[in-house]
């Protein structure tokens, strides 16, 4: 296929984080710098897509990389039929996998909300040695909003997420047609670095850990009524879950999701307890359009208040060795979608299961 060159920019001064300006010339991407590297990649419409990121696999591909994609369906389509030559490892819905030897090699991996940074953390502990690329298209249209706001926070904490040293060069993708104009300011907070076929865009707007402490001390939206309360205690864990369970198959989820449900809340709801070093932890039940909802909260007893004068950063909270950590990565696996914030009111912890 023929390849667009991208012109490329840095967080520059600019009034607008969405104002764009012609480039006089169009140089390659530069060379990839041996480290992990996020940016946005813009673009719009299915031929967009194309004409952004296709010259960026083909690099990647004629330089023997290895190429890792998080995309939806009708992306990855596209792709197939642009690079048939192209041998394809699929992976699991929630990991990322390596290529075992092929130039022409890519690993395709689950595109969930919830799972974006496991996915590229997982990979980063067992990458192979040989540079890669990834793309990920983290908020298409069709994404429900609650999964937007994950989005948000992970596109944040990726910039955390991987060690500077691992040589992954990620381009997140961004149909400038179809996001909304808030999300793409967004964008710009959370990449340093901006790619587009044809313009360059410049922010001052990246803001780096700030960033990411800001969106997980933001508040989650209000629970829709009627909501039904429950107290978690350390020894009511088989009384909660069966409750859980209970409920939701009256919403009409299926037997085995209602119970990986009730179990993701029955452990999360002891982990909240462990965390916070309470003996008790709310948690709310709510069905929200086409989706059920369970929410803990547990204030942490730090202060004379109750509260916490300081939030947690999502890496102490969501440590793979903490009870909370290790909660949430099971609740992942088996739910829809886990949310986690951390504000001086305490910590929640929202899992939902779509209808």
């Amino acid at each position: 296929m023929t390849a667009t060159p991208f012109t490329r920019t840095r967080a520059s001064d600019g009034p607008d984080a969405r104002s764009v300006a012609s480039a006089t010339t169009a140089s390659g991407p530069s060379e990839p710098s041996g480290g992990y590297r996020h940016e946005a990649l813009l673009f719009r419409g299915s031929d967009g897509f194309l004409t952004a990121v296709g010259p960026f696999l083909q690099e990647g591909i004629d330089n023997g990389e290895t190429v890792i994609l998080a995309l939806p369906p009708e992306r990855l389509a596209l792709l197939r039929e642009a690079f048939p030559e192209v041998q394809q490892v699929p992976s699991g819905p929630d990991r990322s996998v390596t290529a075992d030897g092929s130039a022409l090699t890519w690993a395709l991996t689950g595109a969930a909300a919830g799972r974006l940074v496991p996915s590229w953390q997982r990979f980063a502990q067992h990458w192979d040695g040989r540079p890669v690329r990834g793309v990920t298209e983290p908020m298409w249209c069709t994404r429900r909003q609650a999964e937007r706001e994950e989005c948000l926070l992970a596109e944040a904490m990726l910039n955390l997420a991987v060690p500077a040293t691992v040589p992954l060069w990620l381009a997140c993708g961004y149909d400038v047609d179809a996001v909304p104009g808030d999300v793409l300011d967004e964008t710009f907070r959370s990449h340093s670095l901006v790619l587009d076929t044809s313009t360059s865009t410049g922010t001052t707007t990246y803001t780096g850990a700030h960033h990411v402490a800001a969106v997980f001390e933001r508040a989650l939206s209000t629970p829709v009524e009627p909501v039904r309360r429950l107290v978690v205690r350390p020894g009511n864990g088989a009384e909660v879950g069966d409750w859980v369970r209970r409920w939701a198959t009256g919403w009409g989820l299926g037997h085995v999701r209602a119970g990986r449900l009730a179990g993701a809340l029955r452990q999360l709801g002891q982990a909240c307890l462990a965390e916070g070093g309470v003996d008790a932890a709310v948690l709310l039940l709510w069905q929200d359009g086409h989706a059920l909802v369970g929410q803990l909260t547990a204030a942490d007893p730090r202060d004379a208040d109750g509260g916490r004068t300081t939030p947690l950063a999502p890496h102490e909270l969501l440590a793979p060795d903490s009870p909370l950590g290790s909660a949430v990565a099971r609740a992942d696996d088996c739910c829809d979608l886990v949310q986690v914030r951390s504000n001086p009111d305490g910590t929640v912890v929202r899992v939902s299961s779509w209808l």
